[in-house]
């Protein structure tokens, strides 16, 4: 339960995130600082994609956020055209965008949906 961070493929270009069951505020943040850890040990500055996969988590209680002085949490270089694919239902999804934006996390606006893991992989594949 909570959140692994792990490249997704040999190349090191897609980070995935499997947020599974119940998670917090915190470890949010420590995936999001290992995932950085991932993206500056690349042996080159490139595009990243980062896999949202968010098919099993449970919501996250609002009453957990950090509303005031949340830090800020840099998950893409927008400047890289870096992107973010959230998988698993869209109406959570959207929330889950929405609160990230919210709690000052850069995710860029180069977002894409897909219904599963296969289909965000296929759409990597097809940029």
């Amino acid at each position: 339960m909570g959140i692994t961070v792990r490249w997704d493929d040999d190349s090191q270009t897609t980070i995935c995130w499997m947020i599974d069951g119940r998670w917090d505020w915190d470890t949010f943040s420590q995936a999001a600082d290992y995932s950085q850890h991932l993206r500056e040990s690349a042996e080159y500055r490139q595009q990243m994609t980062i896999i949202m996969n968010t098919s099993n988590a449970s919501p996250i209680q609002t009453g957990t956020l950090p509303l005031h002085n949340a830090p800020e949490i840099d998950l893409v270089d927008t400047f890289n055209g870096d992107r973010v694919v959230f998988v698993g239902r869209s109406a959570f999804n959207r929330k889950m965008m929405s609160v990230m934006r919210r709690m000052n996390v850069n995710i860029g606006d180069n977002i894409v949906y897909a219904n599963t893991i296969d289909e965000a992989r296929f759409i990597i594949k097809d940029k």
